[in-house]
């Protein structure tokens, strides 16, 4: 038996898609950062996650949101014909962590939380 991975990432928003099924989407950038030579941290690259939203949810477009659901990967070949994943997420928690318009909000509810380091978005 199969069994669902459930996953909770932070980020911003991006504007409220429509699938072509008619569904709403919203894409939310994940930064991955790691520490360089010096020691301080870089985004070295960004992951990219679908989130399907229900009738009744609304995202604000660069809202920070913490979000919890069901990850499914697909596989598919671009236009020129080479190998991409896309992550959705589905069944989906969404708790607002921030107001859209302030970037900063989100790293002072993590600092409020009390996270020791905190890797710049």
């Amino acid at each position: 038996m199969a069994k669902n991975l459930i996953v909770t990432i932070t980020g911003y928003a991006g504007e409220t898609k429509v699938d072509k099924f008619g569904g709403s989407y919203v894409t939310v950038p994940v930064p991955v950062s790691k520490k360089n030579a010096d020691g301080e941290y870089e985004v070295v690259e960004k992951h990219y996650f679908n989130v399907a939203l229900d009738a009744e949810q609304k995202v604000e477009k660069d809202g920070f949101y913490e979000i919890t659901g069901e990850l499914r990967i697909s596989k598919w070949t671009n236009d020129k014909n080479e190998p991409q994943i896309s992550f959705w997420i589905s069944k989906t928690q969404i708790k607002s962590l921030a107001k859209a318009g302030n970037p900063n909000a989100g790293r002072q509810n993590l600092e409020a939380f009390g996270a020791a380091e905190i890797a710049p978005f």
